[in-house]
């Protein structure tokens, strides 16, 4: 069973009971999905892990994952919005519950998200009335932080710096930043510095005074000596709103600065963008007119002179995109096509600055399509024969550097053909012969290395995905020696496994089958049929399970009847014997006592002197009555043969009897003495006899 992870405390939760559950570790009451199987259950806990971490952006890119699987999902829904609102979950000091608190405000209410309405949409009952009262409550806390940043002046740069390094102390970074917050504040710029700006904020909530400044700051500066100075999740979280706002339509710049470090070195996003090192000289200066020029200067503040053209103001945009000013050549080409809508070099220009290329220079290494651009297109349509023709080189060239940029990395006859196929649109322009020549000579290469390739995978195939790869390379290969004998090898090896596999389903030999349908994978329909014969064969498996032991439990049975009946014989036969014993003790005891009497009868007219004869008969039976007196305790006593106490006192007080008689006749010490070790040896041997009898007995 899929276990589901506490979207608060990371705890493992019981989601037996639906869709709404209590986690044990800390108490919160919380949504779960309806999870069916394990790979979606790890998403949700990787996407958790990333949110509860306030790694936002990788989280919300698993839940629109999870989305793109199961469009109904409404846990994914809730997931993404939460992490739209950068929501974290902490602990109340106050009343010890978990409540959501906001690290990306924006200005549209979460009750208006359209992954919310989503997830109410597709939830049930208890989930949407659980998801209405957490936004409500996240609502508030966001109408407070807009509330509270509605206060704040404007600032004019904002510096995005990693505080601490792994040890705790102080970064590098922070000093970089330091020393650019110095020089920006001394040029009179309000900067937004952390280690400054919120000092005054302590013990207060920080997200109010960060969103009000990304709101307001027209330029961050990305501060770093190490490439995870930039891929620290506060930093990124900071410029990766500040991105989001540039992306949204408002002008606004982000400039990374770095010292020690490889430019290429930057995240993915940054790394396109024009940086600034700062282990160069004067780099800080350069740095503060940059942040002149973008604030205090820009497009309001050059002076237009009335003659001013549509031809000089397309010029100035190309000296913008020189300068990598993509926003301000925009704004000129648009100025340059107010005044003349036909104008080729304003198109040009302004298609330039959207690719972000600097110069023409740049545009011929340039390996992507250029020709696709609606503002390229127009630029051909109103340019002269000579701008026209030096477009179309430009064209030709970027698809030139497309067709080596894809020829390096082409693995496929397929691809070389397309690229073939390119160059031939060029009709002979550019270097785009020699091109097609290259792509002709990888295409043989390929197709030669696809035939080899598919000749080891015909020889030696480890699977039926081996055999229907080095057909599909083959097919690819074009026309080849051998090509349609190895095609009709792989075919009959196909072809032959999956007739046995079909005959092996027919015989009802599933597992068998199984295998051989799993070994072609995906030929004809043997994934279908290897997953029902598995199925079939698991069943055939319990089912042989179940009857063993069914045939186990039944011999069991059978020879517990046989040991009772034998058992209830032999108890009977042993109560028989017992009851035997019993009745021979009772008539030798019976003789005993007899003989004892006649003996103490005749001594009682002689003042209890026996005569010899009497002497020996009470040495007879007064021995033999101890015996079985002991012998019968013995048998008939507690598990073990233990004596009991009345059987031994009958026993003694005979053999004292005894013994007294044979003082009154007038008995020597010897004479006694052979009396009582005579008694003794019957009492002796009486118990030894009646411990053997009842272990007998008792077996």
């Amino acid at each position: 069973m899929a276990i589901f992870k506490c979207k608060m405390c990371g705890g493992s939760l019981d989601t037996s009971g639906g869709t709404i559950c209590r986690c044990t570790y800390c108490g919160t009451e919380q949504t779960v999905p309806k999870l069916d199987d394990e790979a979606r259950s790890r998403l949700y806990d990787r996407a958790n892990y990333y949110r509860r971490n306030s790694e936002f952006d990788r989280a919300e890119a698993v839940y629109e994952s999870i989305i793109a699987e199961s469009p109904q999902e409404a846990e994914a829904y809730w997931g993404s919005c939460l992490c739209r609102y950068g929501i974290e979950y902490v602990r109340d000091p106050k009343a010890g519950n978990m409540v959501p608190t906001c690290h990306r405000t924006r200005f549209d209410s979460i009750l208006d998200d359209s992954s919310y309405l989503l997830a109410l949409k597709y939830a049930d009952g208890a989930a949407r009335s659980l998801y209405e009262r957490e936004a409500a409550y996240i609502d508030s806390v966001q109408k407070r932080i807009l509330a509270v940043s509605g206060k704040e002046e404007p600032f004019d740069v904002f510096i995005c710096y990693k505080e601490t390094d792994s040890s705790g102390g102080r970064s590098s970074a922070s000093t970089e930043a330091q020393t650019l917050y110095d020089e920006l504040t001394a040029n009179g710029y309000k900067v937004f510095f952390s280690r400054i700006t919120l000092k005054e904020k302590l013990g207060q909530e920080y997200e109010p005074y960060i969103f009000a400044a990304l709101q307001s700051a027209k330029v961050m500066l990305v501060v770093g000596t190490k490439p995870d100075h930039f891929t620290s999740v506060w930093v990124k979280n900071e410029w990766s709103r500040f991105l989001s706002l540039i992306t949204q339509g408002q002008k606004k710049f982000i400039i990374p600065c770095y010292r020690n470090m490889n430019p290429y070195d930057l995240p993915e996003e940054l790394v396109s963008l024009q940086g600034q090192d700062l282990s160069k000289a004067g780099a800080v200066q350069e740095l503060t007119r940059a942040v002149e020029k973008l604030i205090g200067g820009g497009t309001a503040s050059v002076p237009q002179s009335a003659g001013a053209n549509s031809g000089s103001l397309a010029e100035r945009a190309l000296l913008f995109l020189e300068d990598k000013n993509w926003q301000s050549a925009a704004e000129y080409c648009e100025k340059a096509l107010d005044t003349d809508p036909r104008n080729a070099k304003a198109y040009f220009a302004k298609a330039l600055a959207e690719l972000k290329i600097s110069s023409v220079s740049e545009l011929a290494a340039y390996d992507k399509p250029i020709d696709n651009s609606e503002n390229f297109e127009k630029a051909m349509r109103f340019a002269d024969p000579e701008l026209k023709k030096a477009l179309q080189g430009y064209s030709d060239q970027c698809r030139i550097n497309e067709a080596a940029r894809k020829l390096g990395r082409c693995h496929y006859p397929s691809e070389a053909e397309r690229i073939i196929a390119s160059m031939e649109k060029l009709e002979g322009r550019g270097d785009s012969l020699r091109m097609a020549g290259e792509a002709r000579r990888k295409l043989e290469e390929l197709r030669r290395i696809s035939v080899e390739e598919a000749e080891k995978a015909i020889a030696s195939p480890t699977s039926g995905r081996d055999l229907t790869n080095a057909i599909r390379l083959l097919n690819e290969a074009g026309d080849v020696y051998g090509k349609d004998s190895l095609i009709e090898r792989a075919e009959s090896q196909l072809s032959k496994v999956y007739g046995e596999a079909v005959k092996h389903m027919e015989a009802g030999e599933n597992g068998k089958a199984a295998e051989k349908f799993k070994w072609l994978v995906d030929y004809k329909d043997a994934l279908p049929l290897g997953l029902r014969c598995e199925r079939l064969a698991q069943q055939e498996d319990i089912n042989r399970k179940n009857a063993a032991f069914e045939a186990a439990r039944e011999r069991e049975e059978e020879e517990a009847i046989e040991r009772n009946r034998i058992r209830a014989e032999l108890n009977a036969k042993l109560r028989q014997q017992k009851f035997i014993g019993s009745v021979v003790i009772g008539i030798l005891a019976a003789i005993s006592l007899v003989m004892i009497w006649r003996c103490v009868s005749a001594a009682r007219g002689f003042e209890f002197v026996m005569a010899s004869n009497y002497r020996i008969q009470m040495l007879t039976a007064s021995p033999l009555l101890c015996f079985l007196l002991i012998h019968n305790g013995a048998r008939n006593g507690p598990k073990g043969g233990t004596v009991n106490s009345v059987s031994a006192l009958l026993a003694v007080f005979m053999a004292l009897i005894t013994c007294w008689f044979m003082h009154r006749a007038g008995g020597d010490i010897i004479y006694l003495g052979f009396t009582a070790v005579l008694h003794a040896a019957a009492i002796f041997i009486g118990n030894l006899s009646g411990k053997k009898a009842a272990d007998y007995y008792d077996q």
